[in-house]
């Protein structure tokens, strides 16, 4: 399995606009195929990344997905769907080959390799794996090829705020 590390995302509060799936739906979806209900909203103005499958800890189970940013009148928000408001977060994102059966579990593996290996240190910030996340992302690629994976990490520290503060002080 080839990984390509990508690199630490952060996404602020959002709005999951999603339908429940099943296996079929789900295996759909990661191959890029989404029902016309999500798949119409790919590209739309407000839109975070494109649909995806998402394990939604609030929600207790898996579901196929678009995200929307929150409280903006020039967004047409998709009706007709359940939804369900997603808290800012910090993710690490990893491209891989579509060889491996998705499930909370194989990801959960996945990301834990990839926290031995340190690569979660940055120049302004340290994020570590999270026990527990409240969201993990899978986004299908091109014709459904490489998968993109988000998996929430959690914040250790930031820098960035005293750099950009100019606050030469307070660093370590």
């Amino acid at each position: 399995m080839f990984i390509n590390k990508l690199n630490q995302l952060y996404k602020p509060e959002r709005i999951l606009y999603y339908t429940d799936a099943g296996k079929n739906e789900t295996d759909d979806a990661l191959k890029g195929i989404f029902p016309e209900t999500i798949g119409k909203y790919t590209g739309a103005f407000g839109t975070y990344d494109y649909p995806g499958v998402f394990f939604v800890k609030s929600l207790n189970r898996t579901v196929v997905g678009i995200e929307f940013r929150p409280g903006d009148d020039r967004v047409s928000y998709p009706e007709g769907l359940k939804s369900v408001a997603l808290e800012e977060a910090f993710f690490y994102s990893v491209e891989i080959d579509n060889e491996i059966e998705i499930t909370r579990r194989s990801v959960r593996e996945l990301f834990e390799r990839i926290a031995a290996d340190d690569d979660a240190h940055r120049n302004y910030c340290d994020l570590s794996i999270k026990e527990d996340p409240g969201l993990i992302s899978v986004f299908s690629g091109e014709n459904g090829g490489k998968l993109r994976i988000l998996y929430e990490w959690k914040l250790d520290s930031d820098r960035a705020k005293t750099i950009m503060e100019d606050d030469a002080d307070s660093l370590d």
